[in-house]
C-alpha cells in the first residue's frame, strides 16, 4: 500500500496547487461532486447499525435518514452562492 502512494505521489499528474488537488481546478462535473458527497457520508455505521436500528425501533429509526436528507438540501442552499463566488 505504501508502494502504490509512493507511486501516485509521484505521478500525480497536473496537481500543481491544493486548489488542484481539493477542488480538482474547479472541472468536476456535478454528478462527481454528488457521488463524491454521497459515498463519503454512507458509511459502516449506515450499513450495518441503521439496519440494526431498523431491526429494533422499526420505521422510526429511517426518520433520521429521511431528515438528514433534507438537512442536505438545506446546506446545498446555503453553500451554493459561496461556491459560486469563487469561480
Amino acid at each position: 500500500i505504501v508502494g502504490i502512494g509512493v507511486w501516485f505521489a509521484r505521478h500525480r499528474g497536473e496537481q500543481s496547487s491544493a486548489q488542484d488537488y481539493f477542488l480538482a481546478s474547479k472541472r468536476t462535473h456535478w454528478f462527481v461532486v454528488g457521488c463524491s458527497f454521497f459515498a463519503s457520508n454512507i458509511g459502516s455505521d449506515s450499513i450495518i447499525g441503521l439496519s440494526g436500528a431498523g431491526a429494533g425501533f422499526g420505521l422510526a429509526a429511517s426518520i433520521f435518514d429521511w431528515g438528514s436528507a433534507w438537512f442536505f438540501v438545506l446546506l446545498g442552499w446555503i453553500f451554493i452562492p459561496f461556491y459560486h463566488k469563487t469561480r
